[in-house]
């Protein structure tokens, strides 16, 4: 018996391709971790660090911190991956002078955020906040007061006038 060529057979199937999962993290995070800050005219440090936890790689992560003008880049960022350091060379670490503005308020907030998107145009934000607690406050209010003119009375309903003088001690 002869064989003839076999017909041409075409196959189709349907594979499902796992989602994007992208999640972009940033970790913000005072230098000398005691939660604090000190007088005005000291300064507070800050380091940050972003990592890529989802499958799929980010791109154009943009990193800021306002408080301290921290604003660079990053081009890629592979799953799994962290860095603390822009495309330029610049580290993720900044420092604040405390004012006495800071003071008064109790507390100072410091918010960081990174932006980026997939190589699907995905779109990420992430942002990780330090809150820390001012000095102890401990407001004295000072009060002098010296008489002006009839400090040497000589009679009863002699007049005496006074200078009073408060302060923000």
């Amino acid at each position: 018996s002869r064989q003839g060529a076999l017909p041409p057979q075409t196959s189709t199937e349907v594979v499902n391709a796992q989602p994007e999962n992208a999640s972009l993290r940033i970790y913000k995070k005072e230098q000398d971790s005691n939660g604090s800050f000190g007088a005005a005219g000291t300064s507070e440090a800050y380091t940050i660090r972003i990592r890529n936890l989802g499958r799929v790689t980010l791109l154009n992560i943009t990193v800021t911190d306002p408080l301290t003008g921290l604003s660079c880049t990053v081009a890629t960022l592979a799953p799994g991956s962290g860095t603390s350091t822009c495309d330029n060379g610049t580290s993720f670490h900044g420092s604040y002078p405390i004012t006495q503005a800071d003071v008064d308020a109790g507390s100072l907030t410091n918010t960081a955020t990174a932006t980026g998107s997939t190589t699907q145009g995905t779109s990420l934000e992430a942002e990780d906040t330090v809150v820390l607690a001012g000095p102890p406050q401990a407001p004295v209010l000072g009060l002098t007061k010296t008489a002006t003119s009839g400090a040497n009375y000589a009679a009863v309903n002699d007049t005496i006038t006074y200078d009073y003088v408060v302060t923000n001690n």
